[in-house]
């Protein structure tokens, strides 16, 4: 699902930040969580690795039925999602 074939023996301190989200993401879903809180899970991450990670995400809540509250600075990521708060100050 991560796409993590090939860094079974790598240390995660050693993955690119993109892999590193991924493995985040991966770990947080190992008890199949039915709402999943994710702060700014794409931060660092290029914009091609972005696309991807949505892409997942976007999957789990459409097919798996996770629902999810996710924090982004990005509002391209921010239109992706069915609801939407914004922050000010």
């Amino acid at each position: 699902m991560a796409g993590l074939e090939g860094h079974e023996n790598d240390l995660a301190a050693t993955l690119p930040m993109g892999l590193r989200q991924r493995l985040a993401l991966g770990c947080a879903l190992v008890h199949k969580p039915r709402v999943l809180f994710l702060d700014e899970p794409t931060s660092g991450v290029d914009p091609l690795g972005r696309r991807a990670f949505w892409d997942i995400l976007f999957n789990l809540s459409r097919v798996d039925g996770v629902a999810m509250l996710v924090t982004t600075h990005y509002m391209s990521e921010a239109e992706h999602c069915d609801h939407l708060a914004l922050m000010f100050a």
